[in-house]
């Protein structure tokens, strides 16, 4: 797990503390990004094994990173986890990660 890197992109910075404490303690490799914008930049430039974004964020949603993920020739493969922080407390908290390759979505 070691070489596992998980970028996690959240506006909220108590919200990727809490994901980042978690995961670390599991022995993922954690990047974080504070917005959608800079998010898909980090992807793009790090290329990581998963994404746990946020939906709702300023500069770019959730959503919309979602979908530049999916243009992107170098970030295709990426597997992503949308989350709004209510539900990834409950998701983390019970170590069940729910990850949706979205080639297998929209293809």
């Amino acid at each position: 797990m070691a070489n596992t890197k998980i970028l996690v992109v959240d506006d909220e910075p108590d919200s990727i503390t809490f994901v980042e404490t978690i995961l670390k303690k599991e022995g993922f490799t954690i990047l974080s990004a504070g917005d959608g914008l800079e998010g898909f930049e980090k992807a793009k430039k790090e290329i990581p094994d998963l994404i746990v974004l946020d939906v709702q964020m300023p500069k770019m949603d959730g959503f919309e990173v979602f979908e530049k993920l999916k243009k992107e020739s170098s970030t295709t493969s990426i597997f992503v986890f949308a989350i709004t922080f209510p539900l990834a407390v409950f998701f983390i908290f019970n170590y069940i990660f729910i990850i949706i390759n979205y080639r297998e979505i929209f293809f």
